[in-house]
């Protein structure tokens, strides 16, 4: 279940949406840019306050750096904050097992299921284990989403946590690919395709039993709501995902604990460490040239399932077919482009004019190519 951060609170999707605290979360930010610290505004386990409406990060002068906001036209990053194992991976002697955390996204519109995207992979994680981000000397990537600018109203994100003891050949392959990815995560298909970087290697199908037709101990499935009609918007911020109604799995969490700084902490500043496992996102507009690569590598990940030849453990480059994607892909936008541009010297509606020209403007930063941009 997804919950949004709002000051000191943790609410619920239909708490959040309430218009008087969007409306005040407005207010708060305008008036901290103004220089006026506004009264707080009581919410239903906690309260939101001038400073709470603002990112918690700050530079050396103390500055605030706000969240970008996010919508239909704008950037739009998905980033792992923390993720908390809770009671997992249960096991009655205590010990130790590796852990995969695998994310999927695709559009509302879109009917195909999405390649895993595989963002963190451990050998060893016990109960209550909380990991921020992979260490320098670690593998892997925070990154679940990025665009340059979204074209589509709503999107699906799914999470899962594995705990399982994964075939050695498994677990050297994907540490390699993870280092030579860049920032991006590796993509496998249910077809046992592992992408990383231009390389495709074909993994063992044993391990799909375990990610495609096991049952993950978390696994959610949520909706990021951009202009889809009836459904408020998501704003940029915290967002916290478990793996059911957080009310009935643990009573005093809401009560007693808030999102600081990408972190599920109590009012002392103490970590959660009680049985419910979460994943802490980071949901911003900021435009993020260093995943320029990424919307190629899922394309890329998605078509693997026609890729044949390949046995158990071989390689083989995909550079031209990496290259041939992206410039299917960019004719695609361009070729939408087009009509809009047609459709707009026929239409005399102002507003309609205005919504036409704003997905125009979205579907052209989607482009890479300069060759292909109007």
């Amino acid at each position: 279940m997804l919950y949004y951060s709002y000051g000191t609170s943790i609410l619920t999707a239909q708490e959040a949406k309430k218009s008087q605290v969007r409306t005040r979360a407005a207010k708060l930010l305008e008036g901290l840019r103004g220089g006026r610290n506004l009264a707080p505004l009581d919410l239903p386990n906690g309260q939101l306050s001038s400073e709470m409406v603002a990112a918690s990060a700050r530079d050396n002068r103390r500055k605030m750096v706000d969240w970008q906001p996010i919508g239909v036209g704008k950037p739009l990053t998905i980033e792992i904050r923390e993720v908390y194992t809770g009671k997992f991976p249960s096991s009655a002697f205590g010990s130790q097992k590796p852990m995969l955390l695998a994310s999927a996204t695709k559009s509302i519109a879109a009917f195909d299921a999405k390649p895993l995207a595989l963002n963190f992979l451990t050998r060893k994680t016990a109960k209550n284990s909380r990991i921020n981000r992979p260490g320098a000397n670690q593998q892997g990537t925070p990154v679940i989403f990025y665009s340059p600018a979204m074209t589509d109203l709503s999107m699906t994100v799914d999470l899962s946590m594995v705990f399982d003891e994964f075939p050695k050949e498994f677990f050297d392959t994907v540490s390699v690919a993870l280092k030579s990815a860049a920032g991006v995560p590796i993509f496998l298909t249910k077809s046992m395709y592992l992408l990383a970087a231009s390389e495709v290697t074909r993994i063992a199908g044993a391990v799909g039993e375990m990610l495609f037709d096991g049952k993950p101990a978390f696994a959610a499935s949520e909706a990021i709501d951009l202009a889809l009609p009836g459904a408020a918007p998501a704003i940029a911020g915290f967002m916290l995902v478990t793996p059911g109604n957080l009310d009935a799995l643990d009573s005093s969490l809401r009560r007693d604990y808030q999102i600081e700084a990408g972190k599920l902490v109590n009012r002392e500043g103490q970590p959660y460490r009680g049985d419910v496992p979460y994943v802490i996102l980071a949901v911003d507009g900021t435009a993020r040239p260093d995943l320029v690569n990424f919307a190629a590598s899922a394309v890329t990940a998605a078509a693997l399932t026609q890729f044949y030849g390949l046995k158990d453990g071989a390689k083989a480059a995909l550079g031209p077919l990496v290259d041939a994607l992206k410039l299917y892909s960019d004719m695609t936008f361009r070729t939408e482009v087009d009509k809009i541009n047609s459709t707009l010297a026929k239409t005399k509606d102002e507003k309609g004019k205005a919504e036409l020209k704003e997905r125009r403007d979205a579907l052209i930063k989607n482009i890479t190519n300069d060759f292909l941009k109007p």
